[in-house]
């Protein structure tokens, strides 16, 4: 007599689940390659964040380093042209002042764009700040024959309450876009400045 031994199982639901991991492999593929780009492009986000965070860090050192010296020259320029009597002297001393300046207002832009500084509302007298980019603007085209006429229908007192330093970058983007339109390198600029009462 022969016997038969045998034992049944229902592999349905096997079947069923190795059909249905094969029908989602491609989209489970799909789904880790775009996972894993979006972790590298956040990786990518924090390395650039911690490079700017190094480039914030530089500039306030260069910031602080510069702006000591510099006052100090600006401060000894001052003193020499106002107790100096030969035009020479002075007008060397007023271009002195004039780079002190700039170099200030290259460190105040340092400082803008690494984003360490955020806005700081103060009264700022705005005649005095239209004054002092004017000297600037002037003193960075040399070589241009520009004119710049000022005309303020307001008092010298009056103050605006704004940043400073950015409102400085407002009015010297302005006047330098200004002098760099003029094709034959000369022409005129007016600047003038009301107040609503």
């Amino acid at each position: 007599i022969t016997h038969i031994m045998g034992i049944s199982r229902d592999v349905t639901s096997h079947r069923r689940a190795e059909e249905v991991l094969e029908r989602d492999k491609g989209k489970l593929e799909k789904l880790v390659r775009e996972n894993s780009q979006k972790l590298l492009a956040t990786q990518k986000k924090l390395d650039r964040a911690g490079r700017l965070a190094d480039i914030g860090t530089i500039s306030a050192t260069v910031a602080h380093e510069l702006r000591s010296p510099l006052a100090a020259i600006g401060l000894a320029a001052y003193n020499i042209r106002t107790k100096s009597n030969n035009p020479q002297i002075s007008g060397n001393i007023r271009n002195i002042e004039i780079k002190v300046l700039e170099s200030d207002q290259i460190i105040k832009n340092l400082l803008l764009y690494s984003g360490l500084k955020s806005p700081i509302q103060e009264d700022v007298k705005v005649c005095d700040l239209l004054n002092e980019c004017a000297d600037l603007a002037q003193s960075m085209f040399p070589e241009h024959d520009i004119t710049i006429r000022k005309i303020f229908k307001c008092s010298h007192d009056i103050t605006l309450k704004a940043d400073p330093v950015q409102l400085q970058e407002v009015f010297n983007n302005i006047l330098n876009n200004s002098c760099e339109s003029f094709n034959k390198k000369r022409g005129d600029i007016k600047i003038s400045a009301s107040a609503d009462k």
